[in-house]
């Protein structure tokens, strides 16, 4: 047994396997006026969104251009078997509520190491420009109606001087005040 696992050993290709841990938690809103107005969506949630983003054509297709990995590749078919490996690599675990691993094997340390990186890096990207186009969306709910409020205060104010005027044109007219 001890023999065959030092043959097996020297035999089987090395594979290498690079992972991170990322923990992700909920964005905590500054101002307590857009607490109640900005609807944020739960970590699972975006975390099940940013999974199937990451596994998705156009995120594996970012990734292939970013690190190029199709230089040697001639065919359509042959970047989609490209496409198919690396989604088979690529591992995303959500692990309890808010941690997430992701992780890649690769005979090439180096490669293995890059890939993992600039999935991160996409996965913190997307996540980010999530959470600023919810809060971008609270803050324009929250300008459209100071602007609806502002005009109702205008409203108000012409109608409080209307009433005034009319109380004044009760004992005169408008020839003689």
């Amino acid at each position: 047994g001890i023999i065959g696992g030092i043959i097996a050993a020297n035999v089987l290709p090395k594979v290498y396997e690079s992972s991170t841990l990322i923990l992700v938690e909920e964005g905590r809103v500054i101002n307590p006026l857009i607490q109640g107005l900005a609807v944020s969506t739960s970590v699972s949630q975006r975390l099940a969104v940013l999974r199937e983003q990451i596994l998705g054509w156009d995120r594996i297709n970012q990734l292939i251009t970013k690190l190029a990995l199709a230089k040697n590749i001639s065919s359509q078919w042959e970047f989609e078997q490209l496409v198919k490996e690396l989604r088979a690599k690529i591992g995303v675990r959500l692990y309890g509520q808010n941690i997430v691993r992701i992780s890649y094997e690769d005979k090439d340390a180096t490669k293995s190491m890059n890939v993992v990186k600039t999935i991160t890096d996409i996965f913190i990207s997307e996540n980010l420009r999530q959470q600023n186009s919810e809060s971008e969306n609270a803050i324009n709910f929250i300008n459209e109606e100071l602007d609806l409020y502002k005009k109702k205060m205008k409203q108000s104010d012409i109608a409080v001087m209307e009433d005034q005027l009319n109380k004044l044109l009760l004992d005169s007219t408008e020839k003689h005040p």
